[in-house]
């Protein structure tokens, strides 16, 4: 009974941390598009010298002229961020995000 609580526990823990690490990324995802007009162009290089605290595991899956994607993971477990992040952002588990 102890083992599987605390494998989801860790899990539970996975998550969390790279979803704040997702969230955390976004002003500097924004910063790129203030100064360039649009998301596009935009990639993990371009993230992390505007941002250097940006964990190496997070990158930009897809950006373009109005929209991005960043996946982050964690001891295995994977979760994405589509954007623009208006008033809640929308954090997939899953690499990718997916748009409607």
């Amino acid at each position: 009974v102890g083992v599987p609580a605390w494998f989801g526990y860790q899990d539970g823990k996975s998550d969390r941390a790279a979803q704040d690490r997702l969230l955390a990324a976004v002003p500097a995802v924004e910063v790129y598009r203030a100064r360039h007009g649009s998301y596009q162009g935009l990639d993990t290089v371009k993230l992390f010298r505007i941002d250097p605290r940006i964990p190496p595991t997070l990158s930009v899956v897809t950006a373009k002229r109005g929209r991005f994607c960043l996946a982050d993971s964690v001891n295995g477990r994977t979760w994405s961020l589509a954007g623009p992040v208006r008033k809640q952002a929308k954090l997939l588990p899953q690499a990718g995000c997916l748009r409607s």
